[in-house]
């Protein structure tokens, strides 16, 4: 089976809205791990003066960032005792966009005065200065399933993005104890979302390490005790064995016939009985010499 094959059946049930030649993918739980500041807020002012950011290391070229000023009512991920939070975005003017779309203006995170909700926020590499991504980095406190931009994803509603957010950074803060947790789906929640934040390097030619034998072992358990035909919510757990960076060097042989996930599940389930000592490998926040 061809490489191109296994990703079509990892990526089977996920549904992709695509506008001319933009493809949004629906949020999954990388929105919520890889965020460095998760918050409830209400716009309580825009800075008049626009930030200039340098977009490529020399500094020649700029954009810039317009600033909002967040009355924070409830810090998820994050400083817990934060009162306010300065939030940068691209004004829809600005032509040099490196987190947007410049053709597709709805699809950038935006805010405005007044505006309450769940925001998903980075740190700007070079400045440290939070900012969403996309559209969806911003769920506003009254907006509705139906409602999506152009070329967009729907999303849920605010109370079902605050109870998943909520339950997944609870599940961050103690890792371990998640992956040991009574429930299943918390048990998946949390191997998930540690394979996402492991393999997910946030600098250039990030530098790694292994993580413990037990803990990989842990991870392993909760992705095969899972019905692998459930693909929601994503990454699904072929994307995560995906994400893991395993090849024929560590004794994988990808299977070439294939009825379901399911048939995924049971190949990866026999490789890794017989190397059961593998060692998952996470990407630290630093760069290799």
């Amino acid at each position: 089976m061809t490489r191109w094959t296994l990703a079509a059946v990892s990526f089977l049930a996920i549904t992709v809205v695509a506008h001319a030649d933009v493809m949004i993918l629906p949020p999954g739980i990388d929105r919520i791990v890889l965020s460095d500041a998760i918050v409830v807020g209400r716009v309580i002012a825009i800075e008049p003066q626009d930030v200039e950011i340098p977009l490529t290391p020399d500094g020649n070229l700029k954009f810039r960032f317009r600033i909002a000023v967040v009355n924070v009512s409830e810090p998820i991920v994050g400083k817990k005792d934060v009162k306010t939070l300065r939030v940068g975005f691209v004004p829809a003017d600005e032509k040099r966009n490196p987190i947007g779309f410049g053709k597709y203006p709805e699809l950038n995170f935006r805010l405005e005065l007044g505006k309450q909700g769940l925001m998903f926020l980075r740190k700007h590499a070079g400045t440290g200065i939070l900012h969403g991504r996309l559209y969806h980095d911003f769920v506003a406190h009254d907006s509705e399933p139906k409602e999506k931009p152009q070329g967009g994803m729907p999303l849920s509603s605010f109370s079902e993005e605050l109870k998943k957010s909520r339950q997944i950074a609870r599940l961050m803060e103690k890792p371990v104890v998640g992956l040991q947790a009574k429930d299943g789906l918390d048990r998946y929640l949390s191997a998930v979302a540690l394979t996402v934040r492991y393999r997910t390097p946030t600098v250039a030619k990030a530098k790694t390490e292994l993580i413990s034998s037990d803990e990989s072992k842990l991870i392993f358990a909760a992705l095969l005790e899972r019905d692998w035909t459930i693909v929601a919510p994503t990454p699904t757990p072929w994307q995560c064995f995906q994400m893991l960076g395993i090849t024929e060097r560590e004794g994988w042989k990808s299977p070439t016939k294939i009825a379901n996930a399911n048939d995924l599940r049971a190949a990866v389930r026999t490789w890794h009985e017989k190397h059961g000592e593998y060692r998952i490998s996470r990407f630290l926040p630093e760069s290799a010499p």
